[in-house]
């Protein structure tokens, strides 16, 4: 008899057949089959399609495995199966629409019967295997065809991006703590599962996992970064500075390294193109400098157009665009990496020294005052969305995020906002600070003088941003 089964990943399937003969007609990868007798395992083999076994003894019980979900088609008889395709070429042929949503998509499955399908996109995309991206995916233009003459699955990416939005409802907040940090705090920073909270008090660093809600106490420092995924600190002293690196929870020292540097006051350090980085001023003349951290060895950097600013006070180092995000107190200073050009934006509302929220169009700066810092990465100019109040914005291309004092509101255009959480009886104040976890939009609330984790969930937006037609033929 044929037998269909759809098989998840890494799970035993328990097929209850009796015969000797196994011929496994179509699978999308390969599957492990263990057969048995009662008690006694007679066959254990890993099988693709194509294969056809003849068991030495009849068999009462078939055990499937697949390390991916897939759906495989076999025969199982007493009888010997024999088949001989009257006909090589298709014999169905469909033609359907299939939604396409942004992003990274699979647009054909596997299917051992499929002959050829031609594809043809209402948008300009790139088609290849999994994970084709623009490097690896050849180009599709809008309206052009594609012939694929296979049964493998096909993948498609455009620049339209996938969208997310919130899940709406107060019920959707849920606080992440066990523990909630009872004192101010100055920053926040965020790596793999773990958040870091700096203390006002002491400099004191509050590690926080986010996967078990545990917090603990972590390593004081005077300014930290992500280098590399490691987590690195800058420790001060009236005579120099040390960096010391720990392992992700901040329970285990990595390496310690000490500088000697009377004539050189360190503020902050940034991760950028491989290198650590120390921004501060010079302890004679006050002047700002920034000195690159190469083989434990210190090397002064031009600041070329920022020569004479005003000391760092938090910096922000943006891989995707390389530049720096540089502010010193009263103005942001916008330089790409070798510092030859700058672009200087007014800022009064006091950054707080916590992750940036960065997009590929936009970068978001968490303040101490009513309203977040939102920078167009092309423009360098301001956004300001129709608010007196927003403590932290996310923005990417039309989607944005925005915390306010009474909830948090979501807009589809950067102009009408509407909102999807009401926080006002659990938040209260003017410092917060957010990021992404997973999917998840996860914000640092405060509550008078207590601090809390917060997490509203997001879901993929299905509406569809363009079709591709398709003409499948099948045998």
């Amino acid at each position: 008899m044929f037998i269909n089964k759809v098989l998840g990943g890494d799970e035993i399937s328990d097929i209850n057949a009796t015969g000797q003969f196994i011929k496994v007609m179509s699978c999308e990868s390969s599957v492990r089959l263990r057969v048995f007798n009662d008690a006694e395992l007679i066959l254990d083999t890993e099988a693709r399609a194509g294969f056809d076994v003849q068991t030495s003894k009849p068999f009462k019980l078939i055990q499937v495995v697949s390390e991916t979900p897939q759906r495989i088609e076999f025969w199982v008889s007493e009888h010997k199966l024999t088949y001989d395709a009257l006909s090589k070429k298709p014999s169905k042929a469909k033609s359907f629409l299939a939604e396409y949503y942004g992003g990274g998509q699979k647009i054909l499955p596997f299917d051992s019967s499929q002959s050829k399908v031609k594809i043809s996109p209402s948008f300009d995309c790139v088609y290849g295997g999994e994970g084709v991206d623009f490097d690896s995916g050849f180009n599709l233009a809008a309206g052009d065809v594609y012939i694929h003459e296979s049964a493998a699955p096909l993948y498609i990416k455009s620049r339209i991006p996938k969208e997310y939005k919130l899940i709406a409802g107060a019920a959707s907040i849920e606080n992440e703590t066990s523990t909630v940090i009872s004192t101010a705090f100055s920053g926040l920073w965020v790596n793999g599962n773990y958040a870091y909270i700096k203390i006002k008090e002491f400099q004191n660093t509050k590690v926080f996992n986010l996967e078990t809600a545990e917090i603990y106490n972590g390593f004081i420092n005077d300014s930290m970064c992500i280098h590399e995924g490691v987590v690195t600190a800058l420790t001060t002293s009236s005579s120099g500075f040390e960096l010391t690196s720990f392992t992700d929870d901040m329970s285990q020292e990595l390496s310690k390294v000490s500088f000697f540097t009377p004539d050189f006051k360190a503020t902050k350090i940034v991760s950028a193109k491989g290198y650590v980085f120390v921004f501060g001023e010079d302890a004679e003349s006050g002047a700002s400098r920034l000195l690159k951290v190469e083989d434990n060895s210190l090397i002064d950097v031009d600041l070329g157009a920022i020569s004479g600013a005003k000391v760092v006070r938090y910096v922000h180092y943006s891989e995707e665009s390389e530049k720096f995000f540089a502010y010193t107190g009263s103005e942001m200073l916008i330089c790409p990496f070798d510092f030859s050009s700058v672009q200087s934006m007014v800022v009064s509302d006091g950054l707080l020294d916590c992750l940036a929220i960065e997009t590929s169009s936009y970068i978001s700066f968490s303040t101490a005052s009513r309203k977040a810092l939102i920078i167009n990465k092309a423009t360098s100019q301001r956004y300001e969305p129709p608010f007196t109040k927003y403590y932290q914005g996310y923005v990417k291309d039309n989607q944005s995020i925005l915390v306010n004092d009474d909830g948090v509101y979501e807009s589809g255009d950067l102009i009408a906002y509407s909102k999807v959480a009401d926080i006002d009886d659990i938040f209260s104040g003017d410092k917060t600070a957010g990021f992404f976890y997973g999917e998840d939009f996860v914000f640092l609330a405060r509550d008078r003088n207590r601090f809390s984790l917060l997490k509203i969930p997001r879901q993929a937006d299905l509406t569809p941003k363009g079709v591709v037609k398709v003409l499948k033929e099948s045998y």
